[in-house]
């Protein structure tokens, strides 16, 4: 059987102690992890199915090895020949000599609708042999080079690059796969390693590469190699690797930058009048931009987002979306911002709460409560100039790694991460994660308190994104003095709310904007405030800037900023009442292309004097006529 070893060490944290007696005995005191059958032939080497040495991916624990019926285990060494489209390797064994007459012969007649056995390590709990009947010779899929055996012997997991062998022993082909869909198998015919030349291994991997926000396509590549051999298996495995690596790299490199902002397929060439170059933004949860399958781009967040509120206030908001995780931490009252973006296990450890990863161990279930520090941190740098801080981890008993992009934000930290094989976390996700942080519109959202300590954290602790670049927020027991973009101004405490310093709240408005560089850029048009926020004297202020619609936007867009501009009700200064609250809207500057808003409420229905003061005062702070 073909073998890797387990991991020696498990940097997981758990609810409890494993139950590891729960497993069979077999399986707990074995330290290798079975993951097929080779065997021997008459010329000395060893066969297996290619898929089984998995050249073109990567495993936690990399090195290979046969175990023989006695449990010797010899480190597999030389690779001598292999195909990954016929799915077959030849090697040599470290240290293995085979005795005198050792060895399965070839078969000389393939004869359809005859007795066959298949052999292997079926279920990893050691060899079985089943029979069936050779049925068909059946042309591979896509250009019908050779032709495999179908059979119908039963072949279950472990029993790949097992031999198929006649009712003499002697093999006719190397089981290479099962059928999903009714019990009849496959076997590479012996005689199809003749066609790949001496010496030679030969890579043909069909990609189809798919791109997290772009919907309903699918995207192929043949990535196509031949490797010089013999080499060792080390050599073999690294050069077929970083071969493949390249070639995912520069066929998704390709494809990000037709859908970046300054490609072809991008929304600045395709949709030059979408509402979403012209919208303000203010998501309670983050959103993503993406194409759909009518081939319009919008923005998106998932359906079904969960919470989970953790100790002092900390929330934790999450969902399954476009297949990564993605989850939104609302910093406990207790932890600072700093502590919270310098502390990658802490932020993933609250996730675990919330949505606890499970190891099934026998027919017991434990959680994972924490995948401990991770093996590798750095930083990432978006086309909109926000710093994500980017952390790897490795889950050994499973064999996969949870790759992770955050970006902090007043109020906490924003996470997309992906749990994967080790294979699709390095050389694939690694790649679809950065591409994707470009289209994300986050919230930027937080208390007064909140916003002071994150515009106060050093450059090297974490810098700021690039729209919050010489933005401040300072508050006094007399005033609010804000400066964020062209949004600036000094507002009386005591006009927002008689009762400062309560739950109250700045939110950012912005909107995408022109970036010869980058194609499109960020700016503030927008900044709210919510003053005691759930209490009798709950207030909102929005001063905001509007921008004219483009030539070509939708009616409605075009009709709303019109009826803004000359003031018709309810944009015309008046107080009004609506969802328990009384409101005034103006507009207070007109100006090529934009309008000036303020935008006001007081708690209770028809407070319409208490909303004129309000009004009133705001105005008078910022000096509006």
């Amino acid at each position: 059987e073909v073998v890797t070893k387990k991991s020696e060490t498990d940097p997981i944290s758990y609810d409890r102690e494993l139950p590891l007696d729960r497993l069979p005995y077999a399986i707990r005191t074995d330290k290798y992890n079975p993951i097929g059958t080779a065997f021997l032939m008459d010329d000395g080497n060893f066969y297996t199915a290619a898929h089984v040495i998995d050249l073109t991916g990567k495993l936690l624990e990399d090195d290979f090895y046969i175990r023989d019926v006695e449990g010797k285990i010899y480190k597999i060494d030389k690779i001598l020949s292999f195909a990954t489209d016929r799915d077959f390797i030849v090697f040599t064994a470290k240290d293995f000599t085979p005795g005198k007459g050792a060895g399965l012969h070839a078969s000389k007649d393939v004869s359809m609708n005859t007795q066959i056995f298949t052999v292997g390590n079926a279920q990893g709990e050691g060899i079985v042999i089943r029979d069936g009947m050779l049925t068909s010779r059946t042309p591979e899929d896509q250009n019908g080079k050779w032709k495999w055996l179908r059979f119908s012997a039963a072949a279950s997991p472990g029993n790949s690059g097992g031999p198929l062998v006649d009712k003499n022993g002697d093999v006719l082909g190397i089981i290479t796969m099962k059928n999903q869909t009714e019990n009849l198998n496959y076997a590479l015919p012996l005689d199809e390693l003749k066609n790949i030349p001496e010496n030679r291994g030969v890579v043909e991997r069909p990609i189809y590469y798919s791109l997290p926000n772009i919907e309903g396509q699918r995207f192929f590549k043949q990535y196509s190699y031949e490797v010089t051999l013999p080499k060792s298996i080390e050599e073999t495995r690294s050069e077929v690797w970083e071969g493949m690596k390249k070639c995912t790299a520069e066929h998704s490199g390709k494809l990000f930058d037709e859908y970046r902002f300054t490609g072809p397929k991008s929304i600045l060439k395709t949709e030059k009048n979408s509402p979403i170059l012209y919208s303000s933004f203010l998501p309670s949860f983050p959103l993503v931009l993406c194409l759909a399958d009518n081939q319009k781009w919008g923005a998106y967040y998932p359906d079904d987002v969960k919470t989970y509120d953790l100790e002092d206030n900390g929330v934790v908001s999450y969902a399954e979306f476009l297949r990564l995780t993605m989850a939104y931490i609302e910093k406990p009252d207790s932890i600072s911002e700093k502590e919270l973006i310098s502390n990658p296990k802490l932020c993933m450890d609250y996730i675990l709460k919330a949505s606890p990863m499970k190891r099934a161990v026998g027919t017991e279930v434990v959680n994972v409560t924490s995948f401990g520090e991770p093996v590798e941190s750095s930083k990432f740098t978006d086309c909109m100039d926000r710093q994500w801080l980017v952390n790897l981890w490795n889950v050994p008993w499973a064999d996969v790694a949870v790759l992770s992009y955050s970006l902090p934000l007043p109020d906490g930290v924003f996470i997309m991460f992906m749990m994967d094989d080790v294979s699709d976390i390095y050389n694939g996700w690694n790649y679809d994660i950065p591409y994707l942080t470009d289209f994300v519109v986050p919230g930027y959202v937080g208390t007064f308190e909140q916003w002071e300590e994150y515009l106060a954290l050093p450059g090297d602790v974490y810098p700021r994104h690039g729209i919050l670049k010489g933005c401040s927020f300072d508050m006094n027991k007399k005033n609010i003095e804000y400066s964020f973009g062209k949004q600036k101004g000094s507002l009386p405490v005591k006009l927002l709310s008689p009762s400062l310093p309560g739950d109250d709240y700045l939110c950012l408005n912005y909107m995408f904007t022109p970036d010869e560089k980058q194609g499109l850029g960020q700016m503030i048009n927008g900044v709210t405030f919510l003053t005691n926020r759930g209490g009798d004297d709950f207030r909102t202020l929005q001063i905001a800037t509007m921008m004219e619609p483009p030539s070509g936007a939708s009616k409605s867009s075009v009709d709303n900023y019109k009826r803004f501009k000359t003031g018709a009700y309810p944009y015309n200064g008046v107080p009004f009442t609506s969802e328990q609250s009384t409101r005034c809207v103006c507009v207070y500057d007109v100006q090529q292309g934009s309008l000036k808003i303020l935008n006001m409420s007081v708690v209770g229905d028809n407070k319409n004097d208490e909303v004129r003061r309000f009004a009133d005062g705001v105005k008078k702070a910022l000096r509006v006529k």
